[in-house]
C-alpha cells in the first residue's frame, strides 16, 4: 500500500511524493520557441504548490512537428540556456522537472510547423486535414537523431528526467498505431514491426543521456476508435519498452485526431477510465506507472495509490485550476480545493484562441506575475448582490484584500444560474465551479443572506462605501402569437424541476440551455422538438462538448429544426417558418422557452443616481460564460 506522499525514486530520480504534474499545453512561448517569463511565473507557482515532479508542456523536437507557434521549442543548442532558466525555477520550488519530448508528427499545426507533415503512412489527421508525408525508410535515423540531440538537451539544461511522448496519437503512436501505420517496410505490418520505431528511439535516447538518467514513456492504454491501439497491444508495448529500458510508462489514452473527447478528457466521460486502463498495464510491467486523466479528487487518488492501480499520480488541469492542490491535499483541506470542472474553456478554448492558458476557476493563470489582490489601504464595507459565480469571486476577493463585505442571494442558496450548469446529463463536473466558490465563500467567514431579495432602499440603509450588482440574467421570451394563451416554461423552470412536463416537447431556441434541456427531457422518455432560428444548433457550446451532445441526441427521441422560426402556437397546430415555406408541427403538450437571456440590473442605476459606487459584474451586465462572470468577478473584488 502507497500514500500519494510517500517518496519514490524513477532510475536515480527520487522523488518526494507521488504526484506528477502532466504537460499541459500553456501557449505562453514565442515564435523562437524560447522560454518566456510568463512560463516561470507560472511553473514557479505550480511547484511552490506541492507536486513532487512537474512536466512543462511538450517541446518540439523539429519545427516539422511544432503544434503552436507559441510552444517551448528544444531543438536547437541555443535554446539550451532559455530552459535551464525553466529547471532552476522549478528546482528552487522544491520540484523536479522532467523534460516533455515530443514530435506532432500529422498532428502537426501546419500553421505554424515547417513543411511537410510527417507520419508513419499518408493519413491526414481529421483535425488537420493535411495529408503527411510517410517518413522514408531512411529518414527513420534522422528523426531517431531529432530525439536524441533534444535529450542531450534536456540534460545540459538540468532536467531530472525526460518523459518520450508514445501515445496521445503523437508522432510514434502514428507508427504503432494500426489505424494509421500502413507501411509495407519493417517498420509496418504486425506490432513487432509497428514497434520498431519507438524501439529504436528509445534506445537512441538511452544511448544520448546514458544508462543512469530517468527515461519515461508516455503512452495510450486505448485510442477508443476502431482499428485503433487496444488494450492489449499496449501491454505488449508496455512489456517490449521496459525490456528496452524504460524506467517508468505514463498512460493516458484517445488521440487528439480521432478521439479528441477521450485526448482531452471532457467532463462528459466517464471519471476514472484511464486509472483502469493503467491498473492493467501495471500488471503486465514492474516499473512504475503513471496514471492521468481526470484524477482530480483526493480520494481517487488515495484508492488508486493504496489499491495498486498505479505507482504515481498525474494532474495537469487540477494543478491549472489549483496549484495548491498538492499542499491542501497534504493537510487534508480538502474542501479548500478549487477543483477543476473539466470544462475546456479556460484551458484549451483559449490557448485554441491564441491568449494562452487560462481557467475557468482560477482568475490568476497566466498572470502569476502580475500583482495579486492587494491590502486595501482603507477598509470599505462592500455588499455583493448576487451569490452566482461573478457574486462569489467579487466577494472573495474583496474580502481577501480586507474589507467587509456582505453577500445577498435571492434564492435559497448559492449558485445562480451556473447552478443548473449540473443538472442535465454528463454535465455533473460543473458542480465542481459552484461548490469550490462557495466552499471558498464559507471558509472566508463572509456573511451570507440567502431568500434575500434587495431593493435600493435596502442598500441605501446598508450605508455601503460599495456595491456589486450580481444579479444574473433572465429568460428573454420571444413574442409568439398565442405562446401566452397555450403556456410555457423556460428552460431555467425545467432545469429546477419547477415545470409540469408532458410527453410531447416543444423547445424555442436551440443554444446551450435548449439543447441540453432537450436532451434532460428526452433521457426521460419525452418526444422532443427543438426549433432554432440559426443555421445549426449549439453555436454557443465548447465544441468537443457539442460534438459529444450532438452524438448522444441521435440516440434520442429529439427532432432538430434549424432556420426554423416558430410563428404561432394554438392547442391545435403550431405554425412554422423555414424560410420562404410554412409548415405545421405536430401538437404538443409542452412548450419549453430557451431563447437567450437578458441581464437583470434593478439595481444600478438607482445607486448611481445617489452616488454610490456601484459596479455591475456577470451576466447582469452582458450574458456570456461562467469564466467571464468569475473573471470579472476578480477583476471588479481587486478594485474595490
Amino acid at each position: 500500500m502507497s500514500g500519494a506522499f510517500d517518496p519514490i525514486r524513477i532510475r536515480r530520480l527520487s522523488l518526494a511524493n507521488r504526484l506528477v504534474m502532466a504537460p499541459v499545453k500553456t501557449g505562453y512561448g514565442n515564435s523562437a520557441g524560447e522560454v518566456t517569463q510568463r512560463h516561470l511565473d507560472f511553473y514557479a507557482r505550480r511547484a511552490q504548490g506541492g507536486v513532487g515532479l512537474i512536466i512543462p508542456e511538450p517541446m518540439y523536437v523539429h519545427p516539422s512537428g511544432r503544434e503552436l507557434p507559441t510552444q517551448i521549442g528544444i531543438h536547437e543548442d541555443r535554446l539550451v540556456d532559455s530552459l535551464r532558466r525553466l529547471t532552476e525555477v522549478i528546482h528552487w520550488h522544491g520540484a523536479k522537472v522532467a523534460a516533455h519530448l515530443n514530435h506532432a508528427g500529422r498532428m502537426a499545426n501546419p500553421k505554424a510547423a515547417s513543411p511537410p507533415l510527417l507520419s508513419a503512412s499518408a493519413v491526414a489527421c481529421p483535425a488537420v486535414g493535411v495529408v503527411p508525408q510517410a517518413i522514408p525508410r531512411e529518414g527513420i535515423f534522422t528523426v531517431v537523431g531529432w530525439f536524441r540531440e533534444a535529450a542531450r538537451r534536456a540534460r545540459e539544461a538540468g532536467f531530472d528526467a525526460v518523459e518520450l511522448q508514445f501515445g496521445h496519437g503523437y508522432l510514434v503512436s502514428q507508427f504503432l498505431s494500426p489505424l494509421v501505420n500502413r507501411r509495407g517496410d519493417e517498420y509496418g505490418g504486425d506490432l513487432a514491426g509497428r514497434f520498431r520505431f519507438a524501439g529504436e528511439l528509445l534506445l537512441g535516447v538511452r544511448d544520448a543521456v546514458g544508462p543512469d538518467f530517468p527515461v519515461i514513456c508516455r503512452v495510450s492504454g486505448r485510442e477508443y476508435v476502431a482499428n485503433g491501439l487496444t488494450l492489449g497491444d499496449s501491454c505488449e508495448v508496455a512489456r517490449r519498452l521496459e525490456a528496452l529500458s524504460a524506467d517508468a510508462l505514463h498512460v493516458g489514452g484517445g488521440t487528439a485526431c480521432e478521439t479528441p473527447a477521450w485526448f482531452f478528457q471532457h467532463m462528459a466521460l466517464p471519471r476514472g477510465e484511464f486509472l483502469r486502463t493503467a491498473a492493467v498495464i501495471k500488471h503486465a510491467v514492474s516499473i512504475p506507472v503513471i496514471a492521468v486523466g481526470r484524477m482530480g479528487d483526493p480520494e481517487l487518488i488515495k484508492a488508486a495509490l493504496a489499491e495498486g492501480k498505479a505507482d504515481l499520480v498525474a494532474l495537469g488541469r487540477p494543478l491549472v485550476a489549483d496549484p495548491f492542490f498538492p499542499s491542501k491535499m497534504m493537510g487534508g483541506a480538502y474542501d479548500a480545493i478549487r477543483y477543476c470542472a473539466a470544462c475546456l474553456d479556460g484551458c484549451l478554448g483559449r490557448v485554441k484562441a491564441g491568449e494562452g492558458l487560462r481557467c475557468a476557476i482560477n482568475p490568476n493563470v497566466g498572470r502569476e506575475g502580475e500583482p495579486g489582490p492587494h491590502r486595501a489601504v482603507r477598509r470599505r464595507r462592500v455588499l455583493v448582490i448576487g451569490g452566482g459565480p461573478a457574486g462569489m469571486e467579487a466577494a472573495l476577493t474583496a474580502a481577501a484584500r480586507g474589507h467587509h463585505v456582505e453577500l445577498f442571494e435571492a434564492r435559497n442558496e448559492l449558485g445562480g444560474q451556473a447552478g443548473l450548469a449540473a443538472v442535465p446529463p454528463h454535465k455533473e463536473g460543473s458542480l465542481a465551479i459552484t461548490d469550490s466558490l462557495a466552499a471558498a465563500v464559507s471558509r472566508a467567514k463572509i456573511p451570507v443572506h440567502t431568500g434575500a431579495r434587495v431593493s435600493v432602499d435596502d442598500l441605501i440603509k446598508g450605508c455601503p462605501d460599495a456595491v456589486i450588482v450580481a444579479t444574473g440574467a433572465e429568460p428573454i421570451v420571444p413574442a409568439i402569437p398565442g405562446l401566452a394563451e397555450f403556456g410555457y416554461s423556460t428552460g431555467h423552470q425545467v432545469l429546477r424541476g419547477e415545470a409540469e412536463v408532458g410527453s410531447r416537447v416543444l423547445v424555442i431556441g436551440g443554444g446551450m440551455v435548449g439543447m441540453e434541456v432537450a436532451e434532460f427531457l428526452a433521457t426521460q422518455g419525452r418526444a422532443v422538438t427543438v426549433v432554432e432560428m440559426l443555421p445549426e444548433v449549439a453555436g454557443d457550446m465548447e465544441p468537443i462538448g457539442r460534438a459529444l451532445l450532438l452524438r448522444r441526441l441521435r440516440a434520442l427521441p429529439v427532432t432538430l429544426l434549424t432556420g426554423t422560426t416558430v410563428k404561432g402556437i394554438s392547442a391545435e397546430e403550431i405554425l412554422a417558418d423555414r424560410g420562404d415555406e410554412e409548415f405545421h408541427l405536430a401538437p404538443v403538450d409542452t412548450v419549453v422557452v430557451a431563447a437567450g437571456t437578458r441581464p437583470v440590473d434593478e439595481l444600478s442605476r438607482g445607486l448611481h443616481d445617489l452616488e454610490i459606487e456601484v459596479h455591475v459584474i456577470g451576466d447582469a451586465q452582458r450574458p456570456r460564460r461562467i469564466f467571464d462572470a468569475i473573471h470579472e468577478g476578480y477583476a471588479v473584488g481587486c478594485r474595490v
